[in-house]
């Protein structure tokens, strides 16, 4: 019995180190952290690798014969539980496989962007839409970290 707790022991601190490398790598590129897709990860992981071994901590003698038929049988199991985990449930993982056979799919709407809204309105209120119109440009070039240009704001707001 000593081999199997050993091998769990080992297990874990593998477990430990893979759960900070992806929690790292989930915090690196935009800045802001992707933990459901880390933990999701992480318990495919643990699930797939550590679990016939937890069920191989159970051979035993009343129950051993069983217990060695389902660690050979859950064993048997890790390549697809991890291919269905990591490759087929992200969607862009599926998306690249997908495009290297020839297969697009359709594009997933982002909806971390803001999306401007077209407005009907009666012409009298024209001119008070320009200047809207104009201070939101005047915002869109603050915001993007550019100088707004003072002569590109007149020559907007004289065509008001």
């Amino acid at each position: 019995m000593f081999p199997c707790y050993a091998i769990i022991v080992v297990n874990c601190i593998c477990f430990g180190m893979i759960a900070m490398v992806v929690i790292r790598s989930s915090k690196s590129g935009s800045g802001q952290p992707n933990l459901e897709r880390a933990a999701k990860a992480m318990v495919a992981v643990g699930a797939a690798v550590g679990g016939p071994w937890i069920l191989a901590a159970f051979t035993i003698d009343p129950i051993a014969i069983p217990m060695q038929y389902l660690f050979i049988i859950v064993a048997g199991l890790q390549g697809p539980l991890l291919f269905l985990n990591l490759v087929v449930l992200q969607e862009d993982v599926k998306a690249n496989s997908l495009g290297l056979i020839g297969i697009k799919l359709p594009p997933k709407k982002d909806t971390s962007k803001t999306e401007r809204s077209t407005v009907v309105t009666n012409p009298a209120n024209e001119g008070e839409l320009k200047k809207i119109s104009c201070e939101v440009e005047e915002k869109e070039k603050a915001m993007d970290n550019s100088d707004p240009n003072v002569e590109d704001e007149k020559e907007c707001l004289k065509n008001v």
